[in-house]
């Protein structure tokens, strides 16, 4: 059953009874988008490409993975989704272990009366908006902090941040494509994601954008500079989601990867699968590759990337904008940067792919009048392919 109208929450209901299943998809379609999967597996591609989904509601026992598994996948996955979970035997230690492991909304038993479901539904229903107004009133606080962070952060380190700017951009475009409108904690990871590179030696930082092959200490400075930003986010409330997106971002889609814990496909973070394959694409470009041949060359990769994001990633004809020489004194928002940008005395001030904020604007002008830029340089317009 599919949903028909984005104006009602959506509740997706979980059992691989099929009389049950179709029983309380009916009880709940009056007031909710129902949607109905036999598997925990189905649930998740479901949850996967439905979001958001208010309510999940899930039998315990199931073949393959039990409601339990289940509903802690939709937890690291859909946190603000509430959980309901149904059995027809739960025993103290099933309760305790759903509570702590999928932490459930509520347990209910079967079989489970109509209107006790509903008016649990409808509770859950209720937290989940509740969850959804708050976190939104702080998104945009939070998101309008950080990216002023990650601007004054650039102007002390183009290299990395101008990097961060073009994934930014690359991952909004990959975004618009799949349609995905909850998309903050994936918009923030994605401007954080090299925050840990401030601590690293410029030539290291140029080695890693390059795809180059790293020395065992190299290596070991790459994860502790991962694991500051982790920690640096783990001072900043309400960060979670984000934070397991940059714990997931290495991970391949097929499991195997950092961390090795076995967690893979479209249980992965939505944003992991997107941030793995956009900066894996953004590096390929700057070797040299077209768009379309990168995307290409990582489908070779069997099992590393999420399918669905590949396709999102892939070029596509737009009204592609000419690259067109400007001055600085000419440059606005709407622009993007088609070469590097280099000081008179030859010092990188941004690089190509950047999206020019007001900051970088100023920085240039600034530079222009202090040390001199080099001029005229290249630009595209805000969405042109590269």
């Amino acid at each position: 059953m599919l949903p028909s109208s984005p104006d009602r929450s959506r509740v997706l209901v979980v059992d691989d009874e099929p009389l049950v299943l179709k029983a309380h998809s009916r009880y709940l379609q009056r007031e909710y988008e129902v949607l109905a999967a036999p598997s925990a597996h189905e649930a998740m591609e479901l949850l996967d490409a439905w979001t958001p989904i208010a309510v999940v509601v899930s039998d315990l026992r199931m073949p393959g993975e039990d409601g339990i598994r289940l509903l802690q996948s939709v937890a690291r996955v859909a946190p603000d989704t509430s959980r309901v979970l149904l059995s027809a035997h739960v025993d103290l230690d099933a309760a305790m272990r759903a509570v702590s492991e999928g932490q459930v909304y509520q347990i209910l038993t079967k079989p489970c009366n109509p209107a006790q479901l509903r008016t649990v539904v409808a509770q859950a229903a209720e937290r989940h908006q509740l969850i959804r107004a708050e976190r939104e009133l702080l998104e945009r606080t939070l998101t309008g902090s950080i990216s002023a962070l990650v601007d004054a952060l650039s102007i002390t380190n183009p290299r990395a941040f101008g990097h961060s700017k073009r994934i930014c951009r690359m991952v909004g475009e990959v975004l618009d494509s799949l349609e995905i409108s909850q998309r903050w904690e994936i918009e923030v990871a994605a401007m954080v994601s090299h925050l840990g590179t401030v601590t690293l030696p410029e030539t290291l930082v140029e080695r890693l954008w390059a795809g180059k092959r790293l020395s065992g200490d190299e290596l070991r400075q790459v994860s502790e500079a991962q694991a500051l930003s982790e920690r640096i986010l783990g001072h900043i409330p309400r960060l979670e989601g984000v934070r397991n997106i940059l714990r997931y971002q290495l991970q391949r889609y097929d499991g195997n990867g950092v961390p090795l814990d076995g967690v893979r496909g479209t249980a992965l973070p939505l944003g992991a699968r997107v941030l793995k394959a956009v900066i894996a694409c953004d590096r390929l470009e700057s070797w040299g590759l077209e768009r379309a041949d990168a995307v290409s060359n990582l489908r070779e990769d069997r099992g590393g990337h999420d399918p669905r994001v590949l396709e999102a990633l892939a070029p596509r004809r737009r009204g592609v904008a000419a690259s067109k020489v400007v001055f600085v004194n000419r440059l606005t928002e709407a622009m993007v940067l088609d070469e590097h940008v280099y000081s008179k005395d030859g010092l990188l001030l941004a690089q190509r792919g950047t999206p020019l904020g007001t900051s970088l604007i100023e920085r240039l002008r600034n530079f222009a009048v202090t040390r001199g830029v080099r001029e005229p340089f290249r630009v595209l317009s805000v969405g042109a392919e590269s």
